[in-house]
């Protein structure tokens, strides 16, 4: 299992480099917190995470992103794309990188900070029509688009992912 893992880890890994040579850079817009009280939520250096850290943080990703992509697909359908109308979607995993992920893949990036936490989630999606949600990425599988891959960021103060992310950091 520890194998599978590591291996899993590494294609992630892969996959997500060739995401950056291929596809390009994805949102590249700082997150508003839309915290106006002067206080900033804590946001930690991934190494200083623990394990139960880490598992809330992708689970608040995880519901973060299903609200983006439910309000992705209703501003879509009320500017008249009736086909983008999402009719379920799932979130299949999300990986938050770890310091020497983020070192290897983002290196003295200007944009990101060593605070930031910077996650890959993995999901599908089930629109009313499949037409309306290609040629993103991912793959048609019977009604659903899976096999779906954003990039996303925590910027350090903030509490939310700000967006839908892209294909690459």
């Amino acid at each position: 299992m520890k194998r599978k893992n590591i291996t899993l880890m590494a294609l992630i890994v892969i996959a997500m480099m060739a995401v950056l040579l291929f596809a390009g850079c994805g949102n590249n817009e700082p997150a508003d917190t839309g915290d106006d009280n002067g206080t900033e939520p804590a946001t930690e250096a991934t190494s200083e995470l623990t394990e139960e850290d880490n598992a809330e943080i992708e689970a608040r990703i995880a519901d973060q992103y299903l609200e983006e992509l439910k309000k992705a697909s209703d501003e879509r359908v009320s500017e008249g794309e009736e086909g983008a109308e999402l009719l379920d979607c799932r979130i299949e995993s999300v990986h938050v990188l770890s310091d020497e992920e983020k070192q290897d893949l983002i290196g003295d990036s200007d944009y990101y900070g060593p605070n930031d936490i910077l996650a890959v989630v993995d999901y599908s999606v089930k629109p009313k029509d499949i037409e309306s949600w290609l040629p993103a990425n991912g793959e048609v599988d019977g009604e659903w688009i899976v096999n779906k891959q954003a990039c996303v960021c925590i910027h350090e103060g903030s509490d939310s992912i700000g967006g839908l992310g892209g294909t690459g950091f």
